[in-house]
């Protein structure tokens, strides 16, 4: 397969792997004035009540979702709500991610809050699996310790592709035959290049799950916990992961050249 090598002004003409990446700002941070110093700082850093803010809205949507859906009971409207609310799960993976960086809080409540709100309503993550592996793949970028690099290869991560194949992908991935893929591909790497205790017990995350369970056989609503978040986690997610991932980077390329 061969390669493109872009040379941007300013930038070192190749970029060799395990390099950090280059400063993308011309000139570099010397160049900047005390003033837009300031607003890069002001820009930067943790958001909490921004972060707090999205996080409810997303839930009040999606509750608001449900509810009205079962209020008019109309098989069009759960399809419509089951790829609606797939949307809403990915906006949960984006915080997750940003609190990966520590964009909500860099204490201890911050992992914990997108825990219980973010990660484990999902039921496959977690904030510190997540940035094992997302933090090495900052700090591993284009070498073989990028966790991305070395599970997304082959056919399927292999660009340009026939359409009709990403087609197929697509599919597949609507028809939930990638979710198990998905889930082993996020697991916690065996060698630990990147440090993030756990805040929370692991005890406490089997009894959230068993408290949910239990709620939901107790007051009735199993089956719409099925219908309503299990299957948009089952068929919709990952096709929007996919087409997000394809979006980001270009795999199967162990080389800063693209």
């Amino acid at each position: 397969m061969s390669e493109t090598t872009y040379t941007i002004p300013g930038l070192p003409a190749e970029f060799e792997a395990g390099e950090p990446l280059p400063n993308p700002m011309k000139g570099g941070r010397e160049a900047m004035t005390d003033e837009g110093k300031r607003e890069l700082k002001r820009l930067s850093g943790p958001r909490p009540g921004r972060f707090v803010l999205e996080l409810a809205l997303n839930w009040l949507i999606i509750i608001g979702t449900i509810w009205a859906v079962s209020y008019v009971d109309q098989i069009w409207l759960y399809v419509l709500a089951i790829f609606f609310i797939g949307t809403r799960q990915n906006v949960l993976g984006l915080l997750i991610h940003d609190q990966t960086h520590y964009m909500c809080s860099r204490k201890s409540w911050g992992d914990a809050v997108t825990n219980l709100f973010a990660a484990w309503p999902i039921v496959v993550v977690s904030v510190e699996g997540y940035a094992k592996i997302h933090l090495a793949h900052h700090n591993y970028f284009f070498t073989e310790n990028d966790p991305d690099f070395i599970r997304k290869k082959g056919k399927e991560w292999t660009f340009p592709m026939k359409v009709k194949f990403l087609f197929w992908l697509f599919v597949k991935d609507a028809l939930g035959g990638t979710f198990l893929t998905l889930v082993l591909g996020k697991k916690e790497p065996t060698d630990v290049l990147i440090s993030r205790p756990a805040v929370l017990p692991g005890w406490v995350r089997l009894l959230y799950y068993g408290v949910i369970i239990g709620l939901s056989v107790w007051l009735g609503f199993w089956k719409l916990l099925l219908l309503l978040w299990l299957l948009p986690l089952l068929f919709v997610m990952p096709v929007i992961v996919r087409f997000s991932a394809i979006c980001e980077h270009k795999y199967n390329v162990m080389t800063g050249k693209m």
